[in-house]
C-alpha cells in the first residue's frame, strides 16, 4: 500500500524489540519464559509487528473495502496511537506499584492439593462442560450464557488438572488413561462449542504450560526454549489444521441451520487429510498471522474521520460495565466495536479485530490508547505475580492456560471481548478455589511451603506486604 511503506520498518522493529523483552530477561534468569506478560508481548509482536509488515506489503482484500488506501495522516495516527499504547504498557509494567500491591494480596489461600481435589476439579469441570450442551440450561436467561462461558474455562481446567495428576504419578497408567480421555473429550467438546480457534488451542496448549512449570523451567535456557518452541509449533500447526475444518457447520445445505452437532464434528475430524493446511499457510503467511489487524485499525480511523462511523467515547469500558446484563433485557446496550463496524458500516455478519489504534480512534483518541496500555499491564500482574510465588499451583497454571490464547489475541481485539474472556478466567479460578476450600479445607502449610520459589532460574522476589 502506497503510504504504508514506513510500517515495514516499524513492524520489524516491534518484532525484534518484543522478542528481546521476552528472551533477554529469561536468559538472565530474571523472568519466566511462559508468563502472561510474555504471551501479551508475543501478541503485540504478531498483531502489531507482523500486522505492520502485512499492511506495508499487501492491500486490503476484504470484500467490499478493497478500495481502501490509507492516507499518510491515517498511517501516522495508527503509528502514534500504537506507540503510545506500547510505551504506556511497558512503563506501567515496570514501575506501577499499585498493581504489584494488589497482586501480592491475591491468590494466597488454597485447598490442599491432593488426588481427591484434582479428581473433584476434573469431574466437576467435565459435568459443567456437558451441561452446556443441554438446551434446558443454555436457554435460561442469564443462567444460560453463564453456563456456556464457564464451560469454556472448565474444558481447559479439566485438561490441566488431569495432566497434573498423571505427571505427578507418571508410572500410574490409570491416571495416564484419564488424562488421554480428558484431553480427547475436552478437545471434541471445544470443537462443538464454537468455530473459534482459541478454545481448541487453549486445551492443547495446556499440557505445554504445565510441563514448563513442572519440569522445563528448571532446565538450561537453550534446552528449555527449544522444547517449549517445539510444543508451541505443534499447537500452531494444530491451529492451521483446525482452521480448515472449523466451519464444518456452514457447508452446503447445512449453511442455513449451522448445527454444530457431534455427528458433523466427528465427520469433519475423521475426513481430514493431506497437507493442504500447510500450503494455505505458506501461500498467505502474513494474513494467517496478523489477520488484517492493522488494515482494520486504519480503516476504523477512516470511517470515524468521514463520519461513516459514529464515535462512542469509552465504549469498551461501558461495554464491560453492562456486559452482565442480557441483551434480551436491554437490546440497545453498548456493542463491541468489532461487531459494530462490520454490521452497521458494511452490513456483514462477521467481526473484526481493529487493534488498540482502531479502538482509540472510535473511543476518544490517544488518551484511550494510553488507558488500554495501563489496563493491560495492570491486569496481567494478577496472572504472573501469584504464579511466580507458587509456580506449581495447578489452579494458577490452569488460569493462565485458559486465558493464554485470549491474552495473545488481546492486542488484536475486540478489546472488550478479550478483556472479559481473560477476566472470566480470573473469577472462575477464585470460585473454583472457594469451592475446593469449602469441601477440602484450607491447607496453610501447603501455602507456606510454596511461597518461596523452588529450585530454578527465576530470582523474582514477591513484593513485601
Amino acid at each position: 500500500m502506497t503510504n504504508c511503506g514506513p510500517l515495514l520498518w516499524y513492524g520489524l522493529f516491534v518484532i525484534l524489540f518484543m522478542g528481546g523483552l521476552v528472551i533477554v530477561p529469561y536468559w538472565r534468569g530474571k523472568s519466566e519464559l511462559m508468563s502472561g506478560w510474555n504471551l501479551l508481548l508475543g501478541g503485540v509482536a504478531i498483531f502489531v509487528g507482523v500486522g505492520s509488515i502485512e499492511a506495508a506489503l499487501t492491500p486490503m482484500r476484504f470484500k467490499g473495502v478493497q478500495w481502501f488506501e490509507p492516507t499518510r495522516s491515517e498511517v501516522l495516527w495508527w503509528t502514534t496511537a500504537t506507540t503510545i499504547f506500547v510505551i504506556t504498557l511497558l512503563l506501567t509494567h515496570r514501575y506501577d506499584k499499585i498493581s504489584r500491591k494488589f497482586a501480592a494480596r491475591s491468590f494466597n489461600k488454597w485447598p490442599p492439593i491432593s488426588a481427591g481435589l484434582i479428581l473433584f476439579v476434573v469431574f466437576f469441570c467435565l459435568t459443567v462442560a456437558l451441561a452446556a450442551r443441554i438446551p434446558l440450561f443454555t436457554n435460561i436467561v442469564v443462567v444460560g450464557p453463564i453456563v456456556v462461558n464457564v464451560s469454556h474455562k472448565c474444558l481447559v481446567f479439566a485438561c490441566v488438572f488431569a495432566f497434573v495428576l498423571w505427571y505427578q504419578n507418571r508410572l500410574n497408567l490409570l491416571w495416564l488413561g484419564l488424562f488421554i480421555m480428558v484431553l480427547l473429550s475436552t478437545g471434541f467438546l471445544a470443537i462443538l462449542a464454537s468455530g473459534g480457534r482459541r478454545l481448541v488451542l487453549s486445551i492443547f496448549l495446556a499440557p505445554v504450560i504445565v510441563f514448563y512449570f513442572y519440569q522445563a523451567r528448571h532446565w538450561r535456557p537453550a534446552k528449555c526454549m527449544s522444547v517449549v518452541a517445539i510444543g508451541l509449533i505443534g499447537v500452531f500447526c494444530l491451529s492451521l489444521i483446525y482452521s480448515t475444518i472449523r466451519h464444518f457447520d456452514r457447508r452446503g445445505e447445512r449453511a442455513q441451520n449451522r448445527d454444530r452437532s457431534a455427528a458433523l464434528a466427528f465427520e469433519a475430524v475423521t475426513s481430514f487429510g493431506g497437507w493442504g493446511w500447510l500450503e494455505r499457510f505458506a501461500n498467505d503467511t502474513l494474513w494467517n498471522l496478523s489477520q488484517h489487524t492493522v488494515h482494520y485499525g486504519m480503516l476504523t480511523d477512516h470511517f470515524v474521520r468521514k463520519d461513516d462511523l459514529e464515535a462512542k467515547p469509552f465504549n469498551t469500558f461501558k461495554f464491560m460495565v453492562v456486559y452482565p446484563i442480557p441483551r434480551r433485557i436491554w437490546q440497545n446496550k453498548p456493542e463491541s466495536l468489532g461487531r459494530v463496524i462490520t454490521h452497521k458500516v458494511l452490513g456483514r455478519t462477521t467481526t473484526w479485530g481493529t487493534g488498540v489504534a482502531g479502538h482509540a480512534a472510535y473511543e476518544g483518541g490517544l488518551i484511550i490508547a494510553a488507558m488500554f496500555g495501563y489496563m493491560a499491564a495492570f491486569g496481567i500482574r494478577f496472572f504472573d505475580d501469584p504464579l511466580l510465588r507458587q509456580p506449581t499451583n495447578p489452579f494458577l497454571i490452569a488460569m493462565l492456560a485458559a486465558a493464554a490464547m485470549h491474552i495473545i489475541a488481546w492486542p488484536r481485539g475486540d478489546l472488550a471481548v478479550m478483556t472479559f474472556e481473560v477476566a472470566e478466567c480470573f473469577f472462575f479460578t477464585i470460585a473454583l478455589a472457594w469451592s475446593g476450600r469449602f469441601i477440602f479445607g484450607t491447607d496453610k502449610s501447603w501455602l507456606m511451603n510454596r511461597m518461596a520459589i523452588p529450585r530454578g532460574r527465576v530470582v523474582y522476589q514477591a513484593p513485601a506486604r
